[in-house]
C-alpha cells in the first residue's frame, strides 16, 4: 500500500497524508533515559489495557500493612500496567528469592499477558509456535528517534520474533527521523531485509493482527496511537503470548526487559543482554554493501592501519544524561593512557557536536581525523533539526560507526546507543572497547511505561 503525499492520510484524521503522518518531525519534549530516545509528554488521556481477568486479582487480597511496594505493583496491575509492575516485582525477588507473593503476580502476569498457565514464575515462558512459522509474522515499525535507538528497538523486536517463532518484518515509514520518501521503507537505505515479506504482502494477506488498533487496511499507516491512548506503549511481553497471524510492534521494548520470560528450553535462555545483543546483530543486522564499502574506503584514505577511535555525545544528550559533562571530562583519561601505549595512533573522532571537535582538535591537534557530516552547536540532535537530507544524515551515522569497528580500539559512552553498537558490530577482542559509564542496553527504563 502506498499514499502519495496529496492523499488523505490513512489513519483517518481527515487530513491530507503530508500534514499528518508523512509531516516533517519534530523533536519530541521529555527525557527517558536509558530506553533509546524520548518520549513526547502526555497531552489526553494514557495509555490503557484491559484487564482480562485471566486470575481474579482480589484473590491476593490487601497488601501488608506498610507494604508500599506491593501496595503500588497492585494498583498498576489493576491498570493494566504490566511493563512497570514487573521491574518491581523482580527486584524484590531478588531480594526475597521465595517471596510466594511477589512469584504468585509474576504468575498473574503471565496469564494475563497469555503465556502458559504452568510458565514458572521465575522465568515464564514464551509460547511455542502453535501454527507454521511462515503463517506469523512480526511487523516491526520506526521507533521514531535516534538512528541507534532506532536500531536498538529492532534487536529487542529480533529477539522476540526468536522466542516466538515469527518472520521479522522491518518498516521504517514516514516517522523515521531517517526517512527521505514517506511511502518508501527506510530501514532498506541502511540495511539488508530481515526477510523476504514485505509490509504489502502483509497488506495483501489481510490476516488478523494485534494490538486491535491494527488491520491490514492501515498496517501501512506509521503510527497509531503510539505514546498515548489505548493500545499505545505495548511492553514487548505483552507481544509474547500472541496468536493472531500478525503482531504490530511500534513502541520500544529492551533486551533486558525480555530476558526473565526467555523459556529455560530455549537456546538463548541463561545468556546476557551482551551475549544476545552480539548475536541478533551478528545473525540479522546487516548493513547495505555501498555503505560498508565507503567506510572501507575512508579508512584506506584517511586512516593508518592502527588507530583508536571514539565516540563523544554533545548536542540533546545533555538533556537525558546529567552526568554527560563529567564523562566526556572522564574519556580523555581513557585517551591519554591509550595514547601512552601507542604513542603514534590516529583518533577516528565520531561526534555529532561541533563544539566536541573543537574541545578535540584543541587538545589533541593533528591526530583527529572526522567525516564530512552534519553536526551542531547546539543542544538540539542534528536528526530533530530537519535540515538537509535525512536519510544523508542516517547514512553518515552509519558508515561513522563502520569506520569505528576498524579501530584497534574504541571508547565510547556507555549511556549512548550509538556507542553501545560499535561495541556489537564486530567481535572486539577483550579489553579493546571501553564504554565509559554503565552500558544503556543493561539500565531498566521505567519512564516508557510511566502512566
Amino acid at each position: 500500500m502506498s499514499v502519495s503525499r496529496n492523499d488523505d492520510c490513512p489513519c483517518g484524521s481527515g487530513k491530507k497524508f503530508k500534514k499528518c503522518c508523512g509531516a516533517p518531525k519534530a523533536a519530541p519534549t521529555a527525557p527517558a533515559p536509558g530506553g533509546g530516545g524520548r518520549v513526547p509528554t502526555p497531552t489526553q488521556e494514557p495509555a490503557r489495557f484491559p484487564v482480562t481477568g485471566a486470575w481474579s486479582l482480589e484473590r491476593f487480597g490487601a497488601p501488608a500493612p506498610g507494604d508500599q511496594l506491593e501496595a503500588r505493583v497492585l494498583e498498576l496491575l489493576k491498570r493494566g500496567n504490566v511493563a512497570q509492575a514487573e521491574p518491581y516485582l523482580r527486584e524484590r525477588l531478588r531480594r526475597r528469592p521465595s517471596d510466594a507473593r511477589a512469584l504468585s503476580l509474576i504468575g498473574w502476569i503471565a496469564a494475563e499477558v497469555g503465556l502458559p498457565a504452568g510458565a514458572a514464575p521465575t522465568a515464564a515462558s514464551a509460547p511455542s509456535p502453535t501454527t507454521a512459522a511462515a503463517e506469523r509474522f512480526l511487523l516491526i515499525k520506526a521507533w521514531g528517534f535516534g538512528f541507534w535507538s532506532d536500531v536498538s528497538h529492532v534487536l529487542g523486536q529480533l529477539l522476540i520474533a526468536r522466542l516466538t517463532g515469527r518472520i521479522p518484518v522491518v518498516h521504517w515509514g514516514a516517522n523515521s527521523l531517517f526517512s527521505s520518501d514517506p511511502t518508501a521503507n527506510a530501514w532498506l537505505d541502511f540495511f539488508e531485509p530481515l526477510s523476504k515479506v514485505t509490509l504489502d504482502d502483509l497488506v495483501r494477506a489481510g490476516g488478523e493482527c494485534w494490538p486491535p488498533k491494527w488491520t491490514a487496511a492501515n498496517l501501512a499507516v506509521p503510527e497509531i496511537a503510539k505514546s498515548h491512548g489505548q493500545w499505545s506503549r505495548v511492553p514487548g511481553i505483552r507481544l509474547l503470548g500472541r496468536r493472531e497471524s500478525v503482531v504490530v510492534s511500534d513502541f520500544f521494548a529492551s533486551i533486558l526487559e525480555l530476558l526473565p520470560w526467555i523459556d529455560p528450553a530455549h537456546p538463548l535462555h541463561g545468556k546476557s543482554v551482551h551475549e544476545i545483543a552480539r548475536l541478533l546483530v551478528r545473525d540479522h543486522l546487516r548493513p547495505c554493501a555501498k555503505h560498508v564499502d565507503a567506510a572501507s574506503a575512508f579508512v584506506a584514505a584517511r586512516l593508518p592501519s592502527e588507530f583508536l577511535a571514539v565516540h563523544a555525545r554533545g548536542s540533546d544528550k545533555a538533556l537525558e544524561h546529567s552526568d554527560l559533562t563529567r564523562v566526556n571530562r572522564e574519556y580523555h583519561e581513557h585517551i591519554g593512557a591509550h595514547l601512552a601505549a601507542h604513542p603514534a595512533d590516529t583518533i577516528f573522532l565520531m561526534t555529532d557536536d561541533s563544539r566536541l571537535l573543537a574541545d578535540y582538535r584543541s587538545r589533541y591537534g593533528d591526530r583527529i581525523v572526522v567525516t564530512d557530516c552534519e553536526r551542531t552547536s547546539n543542544d538540539t540532535g542534528v536528526h530533530y533539526q530537519q535540515r538537509g537530507d535525512p536519510r544523508q544524515l542516517g547514512i553518515e551515522v552509519l558508515v561513522d560507526a563502520l569506520i569505528a569497528t576498524r579501530a584497534r580500539a574504541f571508547i565510547g559512552n556507555g549511556f549512548s546507543n550509538a556507542s553501545v553498537m560499535v561495541r556489537y558490530l564486530t567481535d572486539w577482542t577483550e579489553g579493546d572497547v571501553t564504554l565509559v559509564g554503565q552500558n544503556v542496553f543493561e539500565i531498566p527504563n521505567p519512564v516508557l511505561h510511566d502512566w
